[in-house]
């Protein structure tokens, strides 16, 4: 076949990234010779399940055959699985289609697709740590397993993936090799800590990239990834801290016994510091609780009609706890300004309760329908309805806000 420069100049570089980049997925240090090919040799495999393995396969727009009778057609790759093979090239002005494609142990990383469309495909252990994506689509039905990713190279941009899927099972070596982490002085909770921040620095990418897209529900579940995982950076940042704190103490490096006094200020300094990452990990599955909370509330900003759903719900749940706890009495307050309570039945009775849960949800009606001579379980049934409604409003001024304004339109 005819090779491009570029592809002549791919197969001249020292490639012995599955040999040497230990930190991969794809890392085999038996990792056989590859063989060469272009992505057009699999065009219009339709029948059956076709599979490629340890291949060299070239996307340079150069290299790809072009369909003479339709040379606008989108390229399509159907029903393919691609093992241990390596992508090279840029297809810029080629349109791709992978179909129904598998891609295990692929390396990416040395590929920028443009315009390419992945349909109902599955990428198993493959490296993303340097691949880019320009104008490209994943598919809801695309799922990723093991995949390694960089947060400073690896790029999308106009392009639609779920970031939820993408994230949802990444690779982390230090844990599958411990033995060759520990050989190389390396520490679980500093690669912990390092693989949390390029996961946030990434999910900001997929947000900015799904961002320009079309697609809404893709958008506010990269908000919902990028919130998610920068509270996993944090418990990994106060864990690393902590630890590095406790390795100060224990190695007494910066001061010498002769120095006592100052030693002990070290000394009692990083303890404190301890202890502030010790309580902070301790907060920190309430703040995520929480968050999840309210982000459920309006669907990461994502959907009014959840959010109006559930102040509806709010109201007649406890619309219908009053109704019972009330007993069919209802307080009335004379001209004389006495008040008491009278019994009534049916519409009067129903409405009547609908209004002290509305008053109290809403308007933070609190004090206007609580006593000194009331129960504990009333005063807490109220509070709790209050303290439900500043929730909800808390979640649903700034979700009408943010709908209205241009930031998402």
């Amino acid at each position: 076949m005819q090779r491009t420069p570029q592809f002549k100049k791919f197969l001249k570089t020292a490639r012995k990234h599955r040999k040497e980049n230990f930190w991969d997925v794809c890392y085999d240090i038996s990792a056989p010779t590859f063989t060469n090919s272009i992505i057009s040799d699999y065009f219009g495999m339709r029948s059956t399940q076709h599979t490629v393995s340890e291949q060299n396969i070239s996307i340079e727009k150069e290299d790809i055959k072009s369909n003479k009778t339709s040379p606008d057609k989108n390229l399509l790759v159907n029903k393919v699985d691609f093992d241990k093979c390596d992508f090279s090239g840029n297809n810029g002005g080629k349109k791709i289609t992978f179909q129904d494609c598998k891609f295990h142990e692929c390396y990416f990383s040395f590929s920028e697709f443009n315009d390419t469309s992945f349909k109902n495909c599955k990428f198993e252990s493959c490296s993303f740590s340097q691949s880019k994506f320009f104008r490209c689509v994943f598919d809801s039905r695309c799922i990723f397993y093991r995949i390694s990713l960089s947060g400073g190279t690896t790029s999308f941009e106009n392009t639609e993936i779920n970031a939820t899927k993408f994230f949802k099972d990444v690779y982390k070596p230090y844990i599958e090799k411990k033995e060759l982490y520990a050989s190389k002085n390396k520490k679980e909770h500093i690669e912990e800590y390092l693989l949390s921040k390029s996961i946030v620095k990434l999910s900001r990418k997929i947000l900015a990239s799904n961002q320009s897209c079309a697609n809404d529900e893709l958008y506010y579940d990269s908000v919902k990834n990028l919130y998610l995982q920068k509270l996993n950076e944090k418990q990994h940042y106060n864990t690393n801290s902590l630890m590095e704190s406790m390795e100060n103490i224990q190695s007494k490096k910066k001061y010498s016994k002769s120095r006592k006094n100052k030693e002990t200020k070290y000394i009692t300094k990083e303890f404190l510091k301890v202890m502030a990452f010790y309580l902070k990990n301790l907060a920190l599955p309430l703040e995520k609780k929480i968050t999840q909370l309210f982000g459920f509330i309006n669907g990461w900003g994502g959907s009014l009609q959840r959010m109006f759903f559930i102040g509806l719900c709010i109201l007649f749940v406890y619309s219908i706890i009053y109704s019972i706890m009330d007993l069919g009495y209802v307080t009335y307050k004379s001209s004389d300004g006495i008040t008491e309570k009278i019994h009534v039945e049916g519409y009067y009775y129903i409405m009547s309760s609908i209004i002290k849960s509305f008053d109290i949800t809403f308007l933070a009606g609190y004090t206007k329908h609580i006593s000194n001579t009331d129960g504990l379980f009333k005063q807490f049934t109220i509070l709790s309805n209050m303290l439900m409604g500043l929730f909800w409003y808390a979640v649903a001024i700034p979700s009408l806000i943010n709908k209205i304004s241009i930031n998402r339109l």
